[in-house]
C-alpha cells in the first residue's frame, strides 16, 4: 500500500474505504486478499502486477535469514486474482464509512496511520524495508549510531510495539532524526544488497578533514572503508538486544553465563576422618569439662578421672593415627598395613 498511495495509484479515502470492506468480509466469513480486493475496485490492470512484485520483494526483506540471505522468489510472482464484494458487503460498508473515521475498528485506523507515515517518510520512491536484525548487524559494523541511541530506540520501540504500533528499529531512529540523511539512504541501500544476497562489498563514506588550501574548494573529500567483503556472507545477530549489546564490528549474541563448575566433593575416607576427629574432639572435651568440675570438689575424685582422661585422649589419638594415616596411605586399610609390616612366622 506505500508504493500504491506514493504512485498516486491510490488515495487515503480508497484505502480507508478498501479496509472497511475487508473487515465486513471476514466478519461475512469470506476472507480475501487486500491487494485482490482493490486489484477488483480501484486499481488499473497494468498497476497490479508491479505492486504484486513489490510486495513480494519486501516480504523477502522481512523474512531475512540469520545467515543474511532470504528466501528465493518466484521470477514473476502470478497478479492476484480481483475480488468483487457482495452488495450486502457493500451496503454495510457504505453505512460505516459515514461515520467518523475515529469510530473504526482499531485496526483499519492503525493501518491508516502506517500508510500515511509512509508518505511523510519516504513520498516519491519505495519504502525500503530495513528488518531489525539487518539494521543492527550494519549499524555494528559502521559504528553509527551509538550503542546508547540504539539502546534508547528500541525501548521506545517496544514501548509502541507494546501499544499496538508496527514499527521497525530503523523507523524509530529515523523519527528521531539521529542519522543525517545521507547517512539514511547508505542504510536502505545496504539493507537492499543484504535482502538479495548481493556478492559486492558493502562500503562506507568516511568525511577526510580538508587541508587549508583546498578547504574552499568543492565539497570535503571522503574515503572509501571496507564494512564487509560481501553482503551476501553479513553475519546477523540471532537476538536483536544481543547485537546491540555486542562490541563494535560484532554482531553475535553475547555467550550465555557458564555455569559454575561443581565443587569436588570429598571421598570417602576424607569425610571418615573428619567423622572421627569430630567425636574425638566432643569426647575430650567433655571429659576436661567434667575434670575442670571435679578439681573444685574433690581433689582425690579429680586425680582418679584424670588418669581416665588420660586414656581416652590416648585411645583417641591412636584412632585419629589410624585415620589419617588410612586417608595418607592411599586408602590401604590399617589391617593390611598392620599384617604387611608383620614378619611371617613361617
Amino acid at each position: 500500500m506505500r508504493l500504491a498511495l506514493a504512485r498516486g495509484y491510490l488515495t487515503m479515502d480508497e484505502l480507508r474505504e478498501a479496509l472497511v470492506v475487508l473487515e465486513q468480509l471476514e466478519r461475512s466469513g469470506r476472507p480475501a486478499n487486500l491487494l485482490s480486493l482493490l486489484a477488483g475496485r480501484y486499481l488499473r490492470p497494468e498497476q497490479v502486477p508491479e505492486l504484486s512484485e513489490y510486495y513480494q520483494r519486501q516480504l523477502a526483506a522481512q523474512a531475512a535469514s540469520p545467515s543474511g540471505s532470504s528466501p528465493p522468489l518466484a521470477p514473476a510472482p502470478a497478479p492476484p486474482v480481483p475480488v468483487k464484494p457482495p452488495e450486502d458487503v457493500l451496503a454495510r460498508s457504505v453505512e460505516l464509512l459515514r461515520r467518523p473515521p475515529e469510530e473504526d475498528p482499531q485496526q483499519v485506523q492503525a493501518f491508516l496511520r502506517e500508510s500515511a507515515k509512509a508518505l511523510v517518510n519516504q513520498p516519491t520512491e519505495e519504502q525500503v524495508i530495513v528488518p531489525d536484525k539487518i539494521f543492527v548487524a550494519l549499524a555494528k559494523r559502521a559504528g553509527y549510531p551509538s550503542q546508547e541511541d540504539l539502546l534508547t530506540c528500541r525501548r521506545l520501540q517496544i514501548e509502541r510495539q507494546g501499544r499496538g504500533d508496527r514499527i521497525t528499529l530503523f523507523e524509530v531512529v529515523q523519527e528521531r532524526g539521529i542519522l543525517p540523511e545521507r547517512r539514511i539512504r547508505r542504510f536502505q541501500k545496504w539493507a537492499a544488497m543484504v535482502t538479495r544476497q548481493d556478492p559486492a562489498p558493502l562500503e562506507d563514506e568516511e568525511e577526510v578533514a580538508p587541508s587549508e588550501a583546498s578547504a574552499a574548494s568543492g565539497p570535503p573529500p571522503s574515503r572509501k572503508v571496507l564494512l564487509h567483503a560481501s553482503a551476501a556472507e553479513l553475519r546477523l545477530p540471532e537476538d536483536v538486544d544481543g547485537g546491540i549489546a555486542s562490541e563494535p564490528g560484532q554482531v553475535a549474541s553475547p555467550a550465555p553465563l557458564a555455569a559454575p563448575e561443581p565443587k569436588p566433593k570429598k571421598g570417602p575416607i576424607r569425610r571418615a576422618a573428619r567423622a572421627v576427629r569430630g567425636s574425638a574432639e566432643l569426647v575430650v572435651g567433655g571429659m576436661a569439662r567434667r575434670v575442670r568440675a571435679r578439681t573444685s570438689d574433690d581433689v582425690e575424685v579429680a586425680s582418679r578421672q584424670m588418669v581416665v582422661f588420660a586414656g581416652l585422649v590416648g585411645v583417641m589419638c591412636a584412632i585419629l593415627g589410624a585415620a589419617f594415616g588410612l586417608l595418607l596411605g592411599g586408602g590401604t586399610a590399617p589391617t593390611e598395613q598392620a599384617l604387611a609390616a608383620t614378619p611371617s612366622t613361617d
